[in-house]
C-alpha cells in the first residue's frame, strides 16, 4: 500500500513539475515575443512597458480567479493559495501570449506615430472585445479545472 502511494505522489509530483516547466516556457515567449512588438521603442521603456502590462494582465487574471473561484470548498488556506498562484500565474501567461503581442505593437504604433486616432479606437476596441470573450471562457474553465488542481495540490500536501 506505502509503494502505491508513493507511486501516486511521485506521478503528481511529475505532473506539477511539468505545469511549472510549461510556465516558464510560456512565459519566455511571451517576453521575447512582447519585447519584440514593442518595435523601436527604447529598452528601458520596453522593460517598462513590459513589466506594467504583465502586472496589470495579472490583476486582470487575479480577478477573473477570484470570480470563478466561488463555489470550490478549498480545505484548508495553503492549498486555495497553492492553486490560485499556480492559476493565475498560468492564466497570466496564457493571456499574455494572446493579448500582449497586439497591445505592444500598438504601444509601438503610437511611440512612432504611425497610427491615427481613428486606428487607434479600433485597437482598443478590439482589445477589450478580446479581454471580455477572454474573461468568460476563462471564468467558466478555470473554475472546472480548479477542483482537478486542488485534487493534485491536496495530495502534494498530505504527504
Amino acid at each position: 500500500m506505502k509503494d502505491n502511494n508513493n507511486r501516486k505522489i511521485k506521478k503528481e509530483e511529475v505532473k506539477m513539475t511539468f505545469i511549472i516547466i510549461t510556465i516558464a516556457i510560456l512565459f519566455i515567449i511571451l517576453l521575447i515575443w512582447n519585447w519584440h512588438n514593442l518595435g523601436s521603442i527604447d529598452k528601458s521603456k520596453k522593460i517598462l512597458y513590459s513589466i506594467i502590462e504583465i502586472i496589470v494582465l495579472g490583476f486582470i487574471t487575479f480577478v477573473i480567479y477570484q470570480i470563478s473561484k466561488s463555489n470550490i470548498q478549498y480545505p484548508n488556506d495553503e492549498a486555495r493559495k497553492a492553486v490560485r498562484n499556480m492559476l493565475i500565474i498560468l492564466f497570466t501567461g496564457i493571456n499574455g501570449c494572446i493579448l500582449l503581442p497586439y497591445i505592444s505593437r500598438t504601444l509601438s504604433k503610437i511611440t512612432e506615430n504611425e497610427i491615427d486616432t481613428k486606428s487607434l479606437r479600433k485597437r482598443l476596441l478590439i482589445i477589450v472585445i478580446a479581454l471580455i470573450i477572454i474573461s468568460i471562457i476563462e471564468t467558466s474553465y478555470m473554475a472546472s479545472i480548479q477542483q482537478g488542481t486542488l485534487d493534485v495540490v491536496n495530495k502534494l500536501i498530505e504527504n
